[in-house]
């Protein structure tokens, strides 16, 4: 039997990291292992979890908060087994989400089939509309990927180790996306397969913590997702034109908002009236509104951000 190792990073999240925990520990698959990575957190989970769970996950302490990247790469490095896998320390897995995808590689026992996704449960309830698309063994395209992200993220996807270390791992400089671009290296040297349905939900319990929802970090990485795809050859060679357009326009759209969100409203008029003019924009109605908006709302007295 193939062996799996879920690792989840984790920093000042307890107790809410238990859940996603437990649910580890009541995976099906008769060889799966539970690494848990703390990024330096000074809530005292490294010693709560010890006392919690002792020698029943592999547990490992960061040195210094570094990122959930980093973690997911420490603790993919660390395993000893056949595939990895991730959950996100607010989330869980269904029992049988392990076994579905390893059952579902070896069945397949293709040189070509290193990995394999099933969807997650979403609040918004976005997973609806994907799930009965595609049948168990179905290939995920990387253009379907790319139009339709929520086929798979960060919990979603298992691969095999040996693979994920030798593509890289994730890529520690992104904060933001960082799921997307290593995916799409993945999907550049092996097929994603799905395992037929759910294995998972997201939980709303830490609303406003999520990187996506950290606009600074958005600002802060700029265009280095973009900087990233294309410093892949073997990704970029098989990204078409159009592609890797909708790929920019996403972190063009996104860094605009974040901009906007954040009252940084010059910058934001700035780098709209740039991203018009490259065509790097798709949605020019609503943006063209922002701009509208920045500027009456840099009128208002004490607002020195709208200048």
């Amino acid at each position: 039997m193939k062996s799996a190792a879920v690792i989840i990073p984790t920093y000042n999240r307890w107790p809410t990291v238990r859940t996603a925990i437990e649910s580890v520990l009541a995976q099906t698959h008769g060889s799966c292992s539970c690494v848990v990575v703390d990024d330096a957190s000074s809530d005292g989970s490294a010693e709560a979890l010890d006392r919690e769970y002792g020698g029943r996950i592999a547990l490992l302490r960061m040195d210094r908060n570094s990122g959930q990247s980093a973690c997911k790469n420490l603790g993919a490095e660390s395993a000893r087994t056949d595939y990895v896998c991730f959950l996100d320390s607010d989330d869980m897995l269904y029992p049988d989400a392990v076994s579905a995808r390893v059952s579902l590689l070896e069945e397949l026992a293709s040189p070509d089939s290193r990995a394999s996704f099933g969807v997650f449960k979403t609040p918004s309830g976005r997973w609806k509309d994907i799930a009965g698309r595609k049948k168990r063994g179905d290939r995920l395209g990387m253009g379907e990927y790319i139009r339709d992200r929520a086929w798979c993220n960060n919990n979603g996807f298992l691969v095999e180790r040996r693979l994920f270390l030798d593509a890289g791992g994730y890529n520690p400089s992104l904060r933001d996306k960082e799921d997307i671009e290593l995916i799409l290296r993945l999907m550049a040297r092996t097929g994603f397969f799905y395992c037929g349905g759910p294995i998972g939900e997201v939980r709303d319990v830490c609303a406003g913590g999520r990187q996506r929802e950290r606009h600074d970090l958005v600002i802060a990485q700029g265009t280095m997702f973009s900087e990233a795809l294309k410093g892949d050859r073997r990704l970029a060679a098989k990204l078409d034109e159009s592609e890797m357009s909708l790929l920019l326009c996403k972190e063009t759209e996104d860094l605009l908002r974040a901009l906007y969100r954040s009252g940084r409203y010059s910058e934001f008029r700035s780098r709209l009236l740039d991203a018009l003019g490259r065509g790097a924009v798709r949605n020019r109605s609503r943006f063209v509104g922002r701009y509208i908006a920045s500027v009456l709302k840099g009128m208002l007295p004490g607002n020195s951000t709208g200048t």
